[in-house]
């Protein structure tokens, strides 16, 4: 039986009631936490594993495995919970072990990409500080010079357009202005002026405009959201919705496209509004075009095919800065070549053929990714956002397999542009670590699969132990969970595959610190935060990981380190790593504070220099 919601709120008054009730609503679900045999002195298991116990009950976590080093010496690894719930198949009791498998996330990143690549780099003498990814010196070289240059025009200086009840046409560009023209002459009627865009949004972040029959300004976001407004104030009529969390409450629905996989803002290269209707019909890069609402991209078609012009023997639809549909319902079509044409839904240049338009900023763009270094992508400053899209790729560049991250490398360059210069800002990016793919293999001339277990884990006697996602799981593979409203879903294994990088390895939390300590030894804390650790400002470095059926932390303390409270905490590891994903934020947060929780503990427990586990802990 499972508590309403509405009901979890009133006892939330009452902290004593509501702690027994979650205590014993956990142990139906799980059944009592336990700790399996792993290895600890007491003077620790007392310490730690009653906070541990009282995590899992209060967070609803299924099982977990926690490992401490201190000076290298592994001086604490148990496994708590079960790797399998008892109604499984195969039935009874199956407890956590401290060396089980569970699914790392992006704490991949911290422990097997990041470092494998800078290792790659040491041994040829090479600084991701000033090696270059691309570009004639850069590891990649000149092979996405052609996509770049699609991304750099496509995205710059114009970022959406549209056509008003009164056939002028407006374009909105990056430098925050907007103009208003004829097709050919952007402007025509009015020079570019400054307008805003919705509360809450940056210009970068605007992807597309319509203008409906009553001159209503619909603007898109690339999250997905939407408001309405005047062609310079985006959001007069209507801004977007947030909840107390300061997350949107409303966005658009996507069609799911002919393969099967639901398609992102990023697959739009165009949306117009009908004058005659009001349909709001969609353009995507896969050559296919939905009508619906503004909210609702297919609720009258999706996935009907339309033509785009071939020039240069290049598909144009890969270039479109912005469409808008006219009072006559013609379809009118923006290109970076700076040609524009015009044609209905279903061909873009069944009225018009390509010709000539022009506007204020045509001044060449330089190429801004021949600035990026392998330690902006450490970083997550290189100036990329978000992750790249395997199922558009596919769609994009059709193929009877799984596309490779070369391809789903141009897709993301051709339909994601750099959001700020190298080295601006801080904005975190899966694909962007997920390039280690592609700049290992350029490097060593083997895979990133091949390079990371042969060169990097083998060594360090991690093979095996340290492990890709697989279909089929061992005996140490822990089941992974997803905690919902109703309860839990068991998820299936699967093989990592294209997102190996960015987060497709599993690993105890003893395989996580095994990593750590033979980094703090090798390339030193320095290296580790070079090469892809995150560090507070006071010097902790660390990494959160959470992926369908796991959630992971990891928190080192370089030596020196003291905490606020006094504790001396050197050279002090702890990695937590847990079978179960849907968590609440709260309790993501209490499993990130118990590092360093167990961290005082270790520091308070005068644990004997002789103590150390690694003989006996595989």
């Amino acid at each position: 039986m499972f508590f309403s919601s509405n009901f979890s709120e009133k006892l939330s008054a009452i902290p004593d009631i509501r702690r027994i009730i979650a205590a014993a609503t956990m142990a139906a679900l799980t059944g009592p936490v336990m700790a399996a045999e792993g290895h600890a002195p007491a003077s620790l298991t007392s310490g730690i594993d009653g906070e541990i116990n009282a995590l899992m009950q209060e967070g609803g976590i299924i099982g977990l495995t926690v490992a401490v080093t201190q000076g290298g010496r592994l001086v604490y690894t148990k496994g708590f919970g079960r790797s399998r719930r008892s109604e499984d198949a195969g039935g009874g009791i199956h407890v956590m072990q401290h060396d089980d498998r569970t699914r790392q996330g992006s704490v991949s990143k911290a422990v097997v990409s990041g470092p494998a690549l800078y290792k790659a780099m040491l041994d040829r003498g090479m600084d991701p500080a000033t090696t270059r990814v691309y570009g004639q010196n850069g590891i990649l070289g000149n092979r996405y010079n052609g996509v770049q240059r699609i991304s750099t025009d496509r995205h710059r200086p114009i970022i959406a357009m549209a056509i008003a009840s009164d056939d002028r046409v407006y374009a909105w560009y990056r430098n925050g202005t907007v103009s208003i023209g004829t097709s050919a002459n952007l402007t025509a009627y009015q020079a570019p002026r400054s307008f805003t865009v919705a509360e809450g949004r940056e210009i970068k972040d605007l992807h597309a405009v319509a203008i409906s029959p009553d001159d209503h300004v619909y603007a898109w976001y690339k999250d997905g959201t939407r408001s309405i407004g005047t062609s310079r104030d985006l959001d007069a009529r209507a801004g977007i919705p947030f909840d107390e969390d300061n997350q949107p409450t409303q966005k658009v629905s996507l069609p799911v496209g002919p393969d099967g996989d639901r398609k992102s803002m990023h697959d739009v290269v165009g949306i117009g509004i009908a004058k005659s209707d009001s349909h709001v019909y969609v353009w995507y890069d896969d050559g296919t075009v939905s009508s619906g609402s503004s909210l609702d991209f297919d609720r009258y078609f999706s996935n009907r095919t339309y033509a785009s012009p071939v020039i240069s023997q290049a598909n144009y639809r890969y270039r479109i800065r912005g469409m808008g549909i006219a009072s006559d319902d013609h379809i009118y079509a923006w290109t970076s070549g700076k040609l524009a044409f015009s044609g209905h839904s279903g061909n873009l240049t069944a009225y018009r053929a390509p010709y000539a338009y022009s506007h204020p900023f045509d001044a060449p763009k330089p190429n801004r990714f021949r600035d990026i270094t392998v330690q902006h992508l450490f970083d997550h400053t290189s100036g990329f956002f978000g992750s790249g899209d395997e199922a558009a790729t596919r769609r994009t560049y059709p193929s009877n397999g799984e596309p490779d991250y070369d391809l789903i490398h141009k897709h993301f360059l051709a339909t994601r542009p750099l959001q700020w210069p190298a080295g601006d800002r801080y904005s975190y990016s899966n694909h962007g670590m997920g390039l280690t793919t592609l700049l290992i293999e350029a490097l060593t001339g083997k895979t990133y699969r091949e390079y990371t277990v042969n060169s990097y884990l083998r060594p360090m006697g991690l093979k095996g132990k340290v492990r890709e996602q697989k279909a089929t799981p061992d005996a140490h593979d822990a089941y992974p969970y997803e905690r919902t409203t109703g309860g839990y879903n068991e998820l299936p294994f699967k093989q990592s595959t294209t997102g190996l990088a960015a987060g497709g390895w599993t690993s105890s939390a003893q395989g996580v610190l095994a990593i750590t300590t033979h980094l703090a030894d090798t390339i030193g804390y320095d290296g580790m935060d070079s090469a892809a650790f995150r560090s507070t400002s006071r010097g902790k470095l660390h990494h959160n990981g959470s992926l369908g059926g796991g959630y992971s932390t990891v928190a080192v303390f370089r030596p020196g380190y003291t905490a606020v409270t006094g504790e001396d905490l050197s050279e002090i590891h702890v990695a937590i790593s847990s079978n179960t994903s849907g968590l609440s934020d709260s309790t993501t947060a209490d499993i990130r504070a118990m590092t360093g929780k167990i961290a005082k503990i270790l520091a308070n427990a005068n644990v004997p220099q002789s103590t150390d586990y690694w003989d006996v802990a595989w």
